[in-house]
């Protein structure tokens, strides 16, 4: 596989670790199920909860300093209570529509005003970076791609 060959690690339910002069950081990357997009039959009222515990069924326990990659920010309380350090997630394209200092209008969930819809938002020691991203239909929302740099 070309990913592979370049080295490309894909988390998925998985953790990776990046040392530097005996420092380790911790890459996490949840898999959330299903449900918690989609109902059974494919609506979107009577989502599942994705809770810590299922984080920790799902990729273990947290350990040491850990970055956790998670494509859904609306799970953030089970996020912050698991003790991730930072995460990053998009999945609310911004709330595709902006409305100046309300936020984003639309979640993919067909929900109005997302808790979450772009930028950093903290609970207790958990910093959450949410990227508006790059597809959909856009007003008052430009796209975006986050860079952001690890320093050891």
């Amino acid at each position: 596989m070309l990913m592979k060959m370049y080295g490309v690690c894909l988390l998925e339910n998985a953790v990776t670790d990046l040392h530097k002069d005996g420092i380790n950081v911790k890459i996490a990357g949840a898999s959330l199920k299903h449900g918690v997009y989609k109902n059974p039959e494919g609506g979107y009222s009577d989502l599942e909860q994705y809770t810590a515990a299922d984080l920790s069924a799902d990729i273990g326990e947290k350990e040491g300093c850990t970055i956790l990659l998670a494509h859904n920010p609306l799970c953030f309380e089970a996020y912050s209570q698991w003790g991730a350090d930072a995460v990053f997630s998009g999945h609310i394209h911004g709330g595709s529509v902006r409305i100046p200092v309300l936020g984003g209008l639309l979640s993919p969930e067909r929900k109005f005003f997302p808790k979450y819809s772009k930028g950093v938002y903290k609970k207790g020691k958990t910093t959450m970076v949410v990227s508006g991203g790059i597809g959909k239909p856009r007003i008052f929302n430009p796209p975006e791609i986050i860079y952001s740099r690890i320093n050891f």
